[in-house]
């Protein structure tokens, strides 16, 4: 089915995108510096930590202190539990198939799909990429779709070489 690898023409990574006319965020990666990661659970400045305030609010920041930030909004002004959050171990490892997951293991991957068989954790895509050292009977064009970006894309024929 293929693992990814360079290839020519435009190549895709996963960002604010067009589809269907709805303009969506494609989340590829993990949150920036005091940038919310509730969702992401992980920060990309490696100095920083995804650091809860509650349930449903968390940031990347440097440090975190238990308790009232006194820095905030005062209406904001509601205790930090500081628990770090760690991206879930649900997600799919480079190769592997991220179909039914939907997310990568390393932040700076994207699930990708191939068609609607097969998706793979991939850094860039180029639609219609072939891949050559592929099985014959798995041998057919990157969609190049992020998975959660609307339905599978429908199968294509084999390149023929």
């Amino acid at each position: 089915r293929g693992r990814g690898g360079a290839g020519e023409g435009p190549s895709l990574r996963a960002t604010r995108t067009s589809l269907l006319g709805a303009e969506e965020l494609w989340v590829s990666g993990c949150s920036g510096p005091f940038e919310k990661c509730i969702i992401s659970r992980c920060c990309k400045d490696p100095s920083t930590k995804c650091f809860s305030k509650d349930p449903a609010w968390a940031v990347c920041k440097p440090t975190c202190t238990p308790g009232i930030d006194r820095s905030e909004a005062k209406k904001l002004q509601t205790p930090w539990s500081c628990k770090t959050l760690r991206p879930d171990n649900k997600c799919s490892g480079y190769g592997d198939n991220c179909t039914h997951t939907g997310c990568c293991k390393d932040p700076r991957f994207t699930c990708f799909y191939k068609d609607s068989g097969w998706a793979e954790c991939r850094q860039e895509c180029t639609p219609g990429e072939v891949h050559k050292d592929e099985p014959k009977d798995v041998r057919r064009p990157w969609s190049c779709v992020p998975v959660g970006a609307g339905r599978p894309p429908k199968e294509q024929k084999e390149q023929k070489e």
